[in-house]
């Protein structure tokens, strides 16, 4: 029987001023050399563990199905058994150093983890184009936005490059210049908005001030150069701001076939947008990278702003913004309605969910009809309930 401290306390978060949360705490004493096999097993009170340096060994099972633990300092070398937190909380964060065994149970466990994790985001708005009637008004305000967002979360602290008005070849420079120096173990994040356009035959870009493209590929390019994990959110539509009337083959549809009818479906996004970015590598090891891309809009569907007050914003990163729990418009911070398991780390797949239904539903408003066409988001990977980029504690 190992000795423990177990504190019942009461977790403040500051930059939201309504949420408290009553954690069970595990603070492990200095002197312990290990912790036995099934030891804290199901225990579904425990949310919190800390580790001290001295800790030899976590035994297998350990702390299997805690279904609440949320966050694992583990501050020395552990050796962590089989399993050991297996079944905890669906975005169990284990908080470790560079290099350590911890830090390797995370990466072959597909688990977040923070191990000296730098949080960097590169928001670009693009708004002032070649000719005034392309101009846009949303994409200033949703950067303004998004910033404001991510600087809020204090358990990843976001630190923001913003760019404004780039042209087509400027974009991956910027990507490439914000992320030089990023390691392994970063999170790199690269958010667009702006106008996008479809080409037959060259797929999805994004389109720079100066009217020229930047392709998929383009954007992998400059990426494919950072390491660590990366997350490419695009509020674009594919025609700036005007459907082409171009009916875009589905992945479905066999060569030769007519397009099927639902050929707007997010189907249709991925050969010209994600499709470059999906592709899986890590192996297991520290040094790999992937990918985790969010579009809002089909291939041949226009990505929305709306206007609100003397200002605007894009409809899809409004309700993004809004699941993780700064609400657009209106510009205040509550508690985020995408978090769905209560567990103030909102994952990958909470944030689009909530950002894909509630974006479809507004621009599915029967009193907009003669104005607005529905809005189908897209995202890569399709379930990624692990990875929590946007997190409270």
């Amino acid at each position: 029987m190992k000795s423990v401290v177990r504190i019942l306390s009461l977790l403040l978060i500051l930059v939201l001023p309504f949420s408290c949360l009553a954690d069970t705490m595990l603070f492990f004493p200095i002197s312990l050399v290990s912790i036995e096999d099934e030891a804290f097993m199901g225990d579904a009170s425990i949310e919190y563990v800390y580790l001290p340096a001295g800790t030899e060994s976590v035994g297998e099972r350990a702390f299997m199905n805690c279904g609440s633990l949320a966050i694992v300092d583990i501050e020395g070398d552990a050796v962590i058994g089989d399993s050991a937190f297996a079944g905890c909380g669906p975005s169990l964060l284990i908080r470790t150093t560079p290099g350590s065994p911890a830090h390797a149970y995370a990466l072959a466990n597909r688990l977040d983890y923070q191990a000296e994790t730098r949080y960097r985001a590169l928001l670009i708005a693009n708004y002032d184009y070649a000719g005034d009637e392309y101009d846009l008004d949303g994409p200033r305000y949703d950067v303004q936005d998004m910033s404001t967002c991510l600087t809020g979360l204090s358990g990843t602290p976001w630190e923001i490059t913003v760019c404004s008005n780039l042209s087509a070849k400027a974009i991956p420079t910027a990507i490439s210049s914000t992320f030089a120096d990023a390691t392994a173990n970063d999170v790199s994040l690269v958010y667009y908005s702006g106008h996008g356009y479809f080409l037959s035959g060259y797929g999805s870009c994004l389109v720079g001030t100066d009217n020229g493209a930047c392709f998929a590929d383009n954007l992998k390019n400059a990426l494919n150069k950072v390491p660590g994990r990366k997350i490419v959110i695009i509020d674009a539509c594919n025609s700036g701001g005007l459907l082409t009337g171009e009916t875009v083959q589905t992945a479905d549809s066999a060569e030769g076939e007519e397009p099927a009818e639902d050929a707007s479906s997010p189907a249709s996004f991925v050969s010209g947008m994600i499709a470059p970015f999906a592709t899986h590598s890590r192996g297991g090891n520290l040094t790999g990278s992937e990918y985790y891309v969010m579009v809002a809009a089909a291939a041949n569907e226009s990505s929305w702003e709306f206007p609100y007050d003397d200002r605007s914003y894009g409809v899809f990163t409004g309700n993004l913004l809004t699941g993780i729990g700064y609400v657009v418009p209106g510009y205040y911070w509550t508690a985020p309605p995408a978090d769905t398991d209560g567990d103030m780390a909102i994952s990958f797949t909470e944030a689009f969910v909530y950002a894909r239904d509630h974006a479809l539903a507004d621009t599915s408003d029967p009193a907009l009809a003669d104005y607005v066409e529905p809005q189908n988001a897209a995202c890569y990977p399709a379930n990624c309930t692990w990875f929590a980029p946007f997190r409270y504690r």
